[in-house]
């Protein structure tokens, strides 16, 4: 026995039409952009942008599907929608009230939807009944959710290498195991890769240099505060 009829179709597979059909402009996009190895990453300069930016394109999928969620709520309370399920001891197909709350028979919530698609027994609607439901979603010129499309990197202050340099210093600190001249070649590679510096250093030596300068300027801020006088 199949779990529903030949003419049934998931509540989860009905939620997917509707979010697709919710946000024609950006449900691919938003599908295409859950791949991590999308080439859409590929504009963002380093891993801490990409997974700022992919938990935008999560929040965006998430909640698409959450309008989704309340649609298809909306019609099965007006009674537009029935909902179904199949009695797990006789096998008869069961008509759900329309004001049954749902939770009581699978975890709605879009978290758990991949989850509950395999929870026994499953929500379902006959495929005439959700094919006439959808006709009204008349097409948005744009979604309801909207998706970074045009999101991309703001453009990044350019700092001259000395700046850089200062903040490279605060952001890349260096490991408490990591010897100066190993922590030294890192920040002249960070340097070389980075696209908010006006002209990087090319010599390695350069950046020592100008390393040690911003260590001893450091030093003496340190050593005029505590000569300074405390004020009581």
């Amino acid at each position: 026995m199949k779990d529903i009829p030949p003419d049934g179709i998931y509540y989860y597979d009905a939620l997917v039409i509707v979010a697709q059909m919710l946000n024609p402009n950006s449900w691919q996009i938003l599908e295409e952009r859950l791949n991590p190895t999308s080439p859409y990453y590929d504009a963002f300069p380093d891993r801490a942008t990409k997974e700022t930016a992919a938990r935008e394109i999560d929040r965006a999928y998430h909640n698409a599907l959450r309008f989704a969620d309340e649609w298809l709520l909306e019609r099965i309370g007006r009674g537009i929608l029935v909902a179904q399920t199949r009695n797990p001891v006789t096998g008869e197909i069961v008509k759900l009230h329309r004001h049954a709350s749902m939770g009581d028979f699978f975890t709605r919530t879009t978290d758990h939807m991949h989850e509950a698609r395999s929870m026994r027994p499953p929500i379902f609607f006959e495929r005439e009944n959700l094919d006439s439901a959808v006709k009204e979603i008349a097409p948005p010129t744009t979604g309801h959710v909207k998706t970074p499309e045009q999101t991309r990197p703001t453009e990044r202050e350019l700092l001259e290498p000395k700046a850089w340099l200062d903040r490279a210093r605060k952001e890349y600190p260096k490991q408490r195991n990591e010897r100066p001249t190993a922590y030294i070649r890192r920040l002249h590679g960070l340097m070389q890769k980075a696209d908010n510096v006006t002209k990087p250093w090319k010599v390695e030596s350069t950046v020592r240099v100008r390393y040690y300068e911003a260590l001893k300027t450091d030093q003496q801020t340190v050593q005029k505060k505590r000569k300074s006088p405390r004020t009581v």
